[in-house]
């Protein structure tokens, strides 16, 4: 569909956005210069084609909707007014008063066989992508994503910014699929760590950074949620957070599944924390192993914490077929132990996994830890010692492969520490 070059219609804020409205394809194209729909609904008919003018926003808020469902034959177009002017983007927002939701699910987007094309303009009052969304989380038990977008056959190509950011519990419909992001400035998507079980199957990796960042808006997922394969790592984005799972002690127990063939980066002092209330499924297979590591450009022992469980494992924790990488921050506390010291209850610093209490089985096999500043696995309890050499492989660890725990009633350590170095 090539681009208008006259004609049309003109929408603008003062005119519109209060009343359900259609735009219609014969009235292409539509030249809009920001609409902010509040519990109206917009709906734009296939085949037409939308000018967004600079800086320029649709916006859905509160119970706000827009419908805008093309065809394979008659897809609808989203495009700058100028070329050399970027647009906004599509915005729906959760709408708070007095920190509590107004309604249930906020400004809700339907997009089929649409493209978004030459936006991301990013100032004062706009966000960062071409879909925006934010929801609202109040961190209680069960809270569940809601979902802003519905996208199903849709493009969004050269973003000034980035291609789509969600925060807060914002996410996509279990029916989006084949969402394609290419040529975005800044990234491909920035989510929040609870967005990510909704991100959709489609194309991301045709951009200058093909990875899904990962933003640092609410740290925490207190629902089951996975993590799927979609071709591109996954980047954690703030130094020293700690991304938890199931930190909601008392309710129900939080899943964190992560399919095969993942890849998540860290960056430095960040840690993935396994509580008590929470459960770690990753279980990647021999030929996609699921890859935890660091995120920074040039890679070396230490630059993130590392997998952190709280308290004694729940039954259903299970890290299979992985590598654990560049892990092992030192100046983090891994908890009590023997370490290769003197003396009883040394600090270890974080291993590359690490179990504050004794899990009930050897819940780690089949991984590869490697390049870890500190030891591999620390074993920071009281207690007998439980083996996690047997089934999996260690390599370049500063300290051991995995560190000795204190003995029950012991008055001091084994002299030596037993320690098996790693390669």
């Amino acid at each position: 569909m090539s681009k208008p070059k006259s004609g049309g219609t003109m929408h603008d804020f003062e005119s519109e956005g209060s009343t359900d409205a259609v735009w219609k394809a014969a009235d292409s194209p539509h030249i809009v210069n920001s609409v902010a729909f509040d519990d109206a609904s917009l709906t734009i008919e296939a085949c037409s084609y939308v000018l967004m003018g600079n800086e320029a926003t649709l916006s859905f808020d509160r119970s706000a909707k827009l419908v805008a469902q093309g065809t394979a034959d008659q897809p609808i177009v989203f495009d700058a007014l100028d070329d050399s002017m970027p647009w906004n983007g599509i915005q729906t927002l959760y709408q708070t008063q007095n920190g509590q939701p107004e309604d249930t699910m906020g400004g809700h987007v339907t997009l089929a066989y649409a493209t978004l094309t030459n936006g991301g303009n990013h100032y004062e009052s706009f966000d960062e992508g071409m879909l925006d969304a934010h929801g609202f989380d109040v961190l209680v038990d069960g809270t569940p994503t809601t979902e802003h977008f519905d996208v199903q056959h849709v493009t969004i190509d050269t973003s000034a910014d980035w291609g789509v950011h969600m925060t807060l519990g914002a996410g996509f419909s279990a029916t989006s699929t084949d969402l394609t992001i290419k040529n975005t400035t800044t990234g491909t998507m920035l989510l929040g760590f609870r967005s990510l079980g909704t991100l959709p199957e489609g194309s991301y990796a045709q951009n200058p950074n093909p990875r899904i960042t990962v933003d640092n808006d609410i740290n925490a997922i207190n629902t089951d949620t996975t993590i799927h394969d979609r071709g591109v790592p996954y980047e954690f984005n703030k130094d020293g957070a700690d991304w938890s799972v199931g930190a909601f002690e008392g309710t129900t127990p939080s899943t964190l599944t992560i399919e095969p063939g993942v890849t998540l980066e860290f960056p430095s002092r960040a840690n993935l924390d396994i509580d008590s209330n929470g459960i770690l499924v990753a279980n990647g297979t021999a030929a996609k192993p699921i890859t935890f590591t660091s995120a920074a450009a040039t890679q070396a022992p230490g630059d993130w914490g590392g997998i952190y469980f709280e308290d004694v494992p729940r039954t259903g924790n299970s890290i299979q077929n992985a590598k654990v990488a560049y892990a092992g921050q030192v100046d983090a506390s891994g908890g009590t132990v023997c370490d290769t010291g003197p003396g009883i209850g040394s600090i270890g610093g974080y291993g590359a996994i690490n179990f504050r209490q004794a899990p009930l089985t050897e819940l780690v096999m089949n991984t590869s830890i490697e390049h870890s500043a500190s030891d591999g696995i620390t074993r920071g309890w009281t207690g007998a010692p439980l083996d996690f050499e047997a089934t999996n492989t260690f390599s370049n660890l500063a300290k051991c492969k995995q560190s000795y725990p204190v003995p029950t009633g012991a008055a001091e350590c084994p002299t030596p520490v037993p320690c098996d170095a790693a390669p």
